[in-house]
C-alpha cells in the first residue's frame, strides 16, 4: 500500500513540474483577419489559408442546390403575378380576321393554404391586343381595325395530395365568370359612292359567362424550377350580344 501512494506521488510531482502548453480556440479570425500561417501545407486552397474562415458561413463553399425530391408544397397566404401571350383564332376571311394572332395581359392568383392541405384560391386574368384585316368588300379599301378583350375572374375551393413520386395535385371546385369581345371600327373617305363625305363601321360583339369552375393541377418541382399543368372545365350560363353600325356623312349630314 505504501508502495502505491508513494508511485502516485512520483506521477503527480511529474506532471507539476513537466513544462506545458495548453492552446484553446486556435487561429480564431480576429476583427481584423490578420493573416496566420499555414495549418497543413499539402491541403491548401487557392481562395484561403484553412482555418481562418473555420465557422459555419462557409463564405468560399460552392453553391449547393437540392435535387427538390424533398421540397414541401409552401403553405399560409401566398400572392403571384404571371404574364400571358395568348393566341386568338380566327376564320381566315377577308373580313373576319386572319388567325392565329397573339395579345399580351396578366394573370393575379392569389389565396391561402392551411396545414390540412386545403384553402382558397382567387385568379384574375385580363389580355387585350388587336389586328389590322382586310375590309369586307372591294367598296371599302381601308383595313378595318379588330380588338380582342379576355377576360375572367373565379374563386374556387382548393385540396392538395402530395404524391408517392414528388410533387402533388391540387383539385378545385367553384366559380368562375369568363368575357370575350371582339371591336371593329373602319374608316374611309368619299369617292367611292356619289355624294360620301366619309363613313364609319363600328361592330361589337360580347359573350359573358358564368358558372361552376371544376379542375384539378399537377405541380412538380425540381430544384430551382416549378413544372405545373391546369385542366378545367366549366358548365356555364352564356349570354351573347351583337352591335353593328354605320355612320356615313352626305353632304354635311350624318346618317
Amino acid at each position: 500500500m505504501a508502495l502505491k501512494n508513494l508511485f502516485s506521488l512520483g506521477v503527480l510531482a511529474a506532471l507539476m513540474f513537466t513544462p506545458k502548453l495548453v492552446l484553446c480556440q486556435l487561429h480564431v479570425p480576429g476583427p481584423r483577419f490578420e493573416h496566420y500561417d499555414v495549418e497543413s501545407a499539402d491541403s491548401t486552397r487557392p481562395a484561403a489559408t484553412p482555418g481562418i474562415y473555420d465557422y459555419d458561413a462557409q463564405i468560399f463553399a460552392p453553391v449547393e442546390f437540392s435535387n427538390g425530391e424533398e421540397l414541401e408544397p409552401k403553405t399560409g397566404f401566398f400572392f403571384s403575378m404571371d404574364r400571358l401571350y395568348t393566341s386568338v383564332s380566327g376564320n381566315n376571311d377577308e373580313s373576319g380576321g386572319i388567325g392565329p394572332y397573339y395579345i399580351w395581359g396578366n394573370r393575379y392568383d392569389a389565396g391561402y393554404m392551411n396545414t390540412e392541405d386545403d384553402g382558397w384560391n382567387a385568379v384574375y386574368e385580363q389580355s387585350e391586343g388587336n389586328q389590322f384585316v382586310r375590309g369586307g368588300n372591294i367598296l371599302v379599301p381601308n383595313p378595318e381595325q379588330l380588338t380582342t378583350k379576355l377576360a375572367s375572374v373565379e374563386i374556387n375551393k382548393v385540396y392538395r395530395q402530395q404524391l408517392s413520386r414528388g410533387g402533388w395535385i391540387e383539385p378545385y371546385v367553384g366559380l368562375r365568370y369568363f368575357n370575350v369581345s371582339d371591336s371593329t371600327i373602319q374608316d374611309f373617305l368619299g369617292g367611292v359612292i356619289g355624294g360620301v363625305t366619309s363613313n364609319r363601321f363600328t361592330q361589337n360583339v360580347t359573350n359573358s359567362a358564368v358558372g361552376l369552375n371544376i379542375g384539378g393541377r399537377l405541380v412538380k418541382q425540381r430544384g430551382r424550377w416549378r413544372y405545373s399543368n391546369d385542366i378545367a372545365i366549366a358548365p356555364t350560363y352564356n349570354e351573347q350580344r351583337f352591335l353593328a353600325s354605320d355612320f356615313t356623312n352626305i353632304a354635311g349630314t350624318v346618317f
